[in-house]
């Protein structure tokens, strides 16, 4: 999957940053790195053995994130994204 970005506003950083383009995706690249976290036990182990490094590489794919959503990820409990893959059925993980 290929996005092209434009510079957007973080109200948080007070800056620009570059974000998938059209309004209705703003929340686009949270979403991608969440189904990432789930769908992904690798990517999941990595997230929770260095979470800034993953961010970083992240961040390297085109899947920009406002500071205040690093630090939501960040800052929520390490046990839901196992708990949350876990519930999900095994067809809806082969299919993200």
């Amino acid at each position: 999957m290929v996005y092209l970005l434009r510079p957007a506003s973080c109200h948080v950083l007070g800056r620009e940053v570059d974000v998938i383009p059209n309004d209705d995706n703003r929340r686009r690249s949270l979403e991608i790195f969440i189904d990432e976290l789930v769908a992904d036990e690798e990517f999941r182990d990595s997230f929770l053995r260095s979470p800034r490094k993953t961010l970083a590489v992240a961040d390297e794919w085109g899947v920009p994130l406002c500071e205040s959503e690093i630090h939501a990820l960040m800052a929520t409990d390490p046990s839901v994204w196992d708990n949350v893959a876990e519930e999900l059925d095994s067809r809806l993980q082969e299919a993200a």
